[in-house]
Order: structure tokens, then C-alpha cells, then sequence
């Protein structure tokens, strides 16, 4: 990969470059992508998703660290790019979602709980990248921190992955009305 594709890869568009908190700024730029670029990602496109940019950060956060002679250049935040995309995968699509996963994401990255910690002691880009994605991991968890739910309730959308009770839809005998028919490639007559 050429030195400067490198480096916008590994900067998240030359955003790790921030002079102030290069980490939130990388974040900032992802969740922006992430609100106007992945509205109709279906679990299977998020897996794969996740697992390119995963791959992709690992290699890029690795070569980088190791051409500036850094164990974890803060320059590199496809780390945070990465941790914040595990935040917000297979929840539902809107503006608080981005919104709210960008705040609980960067609260458990800058805060690394046990044993977040511990995963920065990995070699190479392995350990730059799979400590944010724990952290966007703690974010998915359902009722990690009262305190933490209370604040992802601002603004009326829950952040954490609800329980939805019930049973699923007949495939065959679709329900009428669907919410998620105006942005479903899978709409069909029914569905409206």
C-alpha cells in the first residue's frame, strides 16, 4: 500500500492529525460516514463491512506504527474508526444513533475499563486496534452502566441494543406496515 493512501487510511482521512484530540476527531469524521454512508447495510453487509475495515486497520494501525517508530501513534485512529463502527453496528439507523454511539464510544475508549487495558499490550496493530474494538463492544452491552443508559436516553433513542420480545414475522404472510419499508431494498407490496 503507497506511503500517503497509507497514511489517509490510517488517519481516517488525515483527521489523526488534529493538534487536540486526534482520536475524537477520527471518530467524529467515522460517525459522520457512518450517518450519510451506511443507512441500508443489512446484518450480513455489516459483518462484512466490519470485518474489511477490522483487517484493514489491523495492517494499516501495524505498517504505521512500525515507519514512525511508534508503539501507538496517536496520529492512527482507524483504531477509533473501527471501535466506533462495532458501537453502532446492526442498531437502528438514525441521527441519535450516530449521535449517542459517538458519546458512549469515546466515554469507554478514553476510559478503557478492565480489561480494555490489557489488549494494548498485543503486538503490532493487533494491540492499537482490538482495545477500541472491546470498547465498542462495552458500548453494545445491554444495561452495562445505569448511568451510562440514562445518559444514552437523552433525546429519546436508546443506544444500548433493546430485547425485542415477541415473535418474528411470518416470511410468508407478511404483517402489513412495516417502519422499515421507506429504506428496506427488500420492500415489497405488503410491506407498505
Amino acid at each position: 500500500m503507497a506511503g500517503t493512501a497509507r497514511r489517509s487510511i490510517g488517519t481516517v482521512l488525515f483527521s489523526g492529525y488534529a493538534p487536540i484530540a486526534p482520536g475524537t476527531a477520527g471518530s467524529a469524521v467515522t460517525a459522520v460516514a457512518y450517518y450519510y454512508l451506511c443507512a441500508s447495510l443489512n446484518s450480513v453487509e455489516w459483518v462484512l463491512v466490519l470485518g474489511a475495515v477490522f483487517l484493514v486497520a489491523v495492517y494499516t494501525a501495524g505498517a504505521l506504527g512500525a515507519e514512525w517508530g511508534e508503539e501507538d501513534p496517536g496520529r492512527v485512529v482507524i483504531d477509533e474508526a473501527v471501535g466506533y463502527l462495532v458501537t453502532v453496528a446492526f442498531l437502528p439507523h438514525s441521527f441519535w444513533i450516530a449521535f449517542w454511539g459517538f458519546l458512549v464510544f469515546r466515554f469507554f475508549d478514553i476510559a478503557k475499563p478492565v480489561p480494555i487495558r490489557r489488549l494494548e499490550g498485543l503486538p503490532g496493530g493487533w494491540g492499537i486496534v482490538l482495545d477500541d474494538v472491546a470498547a465498542g463492544i462495552y458500548s453494545q452491552i445491554r444495561d452495562f452502566d445505569p448511568i451510562a443508559e440514562r445518559i444514552a436516553k437523552v433525546g429519546g433513542v436508546r443506544v444500548v441494543t433493546p430485547m425485542i420480545e415477541g415473535q418474528p414475522p411470518d416470511l410468508i404472510n407478511l404483517p402489513v406496515g412495516c417502519s422499515f419499508q421507506a429504506r428496506c431494498r427488500w420492500a415489497i407490496d405488503k410491506c407498505a
